[in-house]
């Protein structure tokens, strides 16, 4: 699921970055996006406001509309009114993040207002759960913040486990597969994936529930190809002989 980062109803994208799909229009972006393969993209809304309207609210209710490709939606919710006009445009996620845990109250809205359709970020980094304005690694585990949000109604979970600079290893993919069993729900990986071999380590994982990954940083920055991603997914989920992970529980 490839990551377009949202502000002042344009696209933008990260510095010292050169990704060959980018456009400043959003809706094209994601239909040059789709046409090698997506069937979601992963919007990350850099105007959420608690009150007045996102300027990128059109162009997402446009891929939405248009596109008819699932939309995931995150961003710095944090009151019940911000949440009205992404679900009254009909995206398929709402994705929470530093506010889940500052706020308690926003995650029980999400889930009263849109059911089953509630995510929260959940970043491990060297063993320690970190969130975004904390001084301090919080002290809890990612599975104690997993039982908590899955008890306020949170079905799935956008989970990432790395080292300190945001490299993978065999023993971090062994704790997202741990996660995945213990979570007992849906997962997206939020590593950073930045080569084929990656895809094949995550769809081969047999993490129960991971549904998919992100491509952002590694895409943008040309480390992986879109197109090239896609299809390797869609070759191996063909092959009988790799059992398809990459699916809800």
């Amino acid at each position: 699921v490839p990551q377009i980062y949202l502000k002042e109803g344009r696209a933008i994208q990260p510095e010292n970055t050169n990704f060959s799909l980018f456009d400043s229009d959003a809706f094209a972006m994601a239909n040059a996006m789709m046409a090698v393969g997506t069937d979601a993209v992963y919007l990350t809304d850099l105007n959420v406001s608690p009150v007045g309207q996102s300027p990128n609210l059109q162009v997402i209710s446009k891929i939405k509309k248009d596109l008819k490709i699932k939309v995931y939606v995150t961003g710095p919710f944090r009151a019940k009114q911000s949440l009205m006009p992404y679900i009254d445009a009909g995206i398929d996620m709402i994705v929470l993040d530093t506010h889940a845990y500052q706020q308690p109250q926003i995650v029980e809205d999400a889930c009263e207002l849109a059911p089953k359709q509630v995510a929260v970020n959940i970043d491990v980094r060297d063993g320690r759960v970190t969130i975004p304005g904390w001084t301090v690694a919080a002290n809890k585990t990612a599975f104690d913040y997993a039982e908590r949000f899955r008890d306020q109604g949170v079905t799935i979970f956008f989970y990432s486990n790395t080292k300190a600079d945001g490299t993978t290893t065999p023993e971090h993919l062994s704790e997202l597969q741990k996660f995945c069993k213990e979570a007992r729900t849906t997962v997206f990986c939020t590593n950073e994936v930045t080569s084929l071999e990656d895809v094949q380590n995550l769809v081969t994982l047999g993490a129960p529930g991971l549904l998919g990954y992100i491509l952002g940083r590694g895409m943008y920055q040309g480390k992986i190809d879109l197109r090239g991603a896609n299809a390797l997914v869609a070759d191996m989920m063909l092959d009988s002989s790799n059992e398809p992970t990459l699916q809800e529980l």
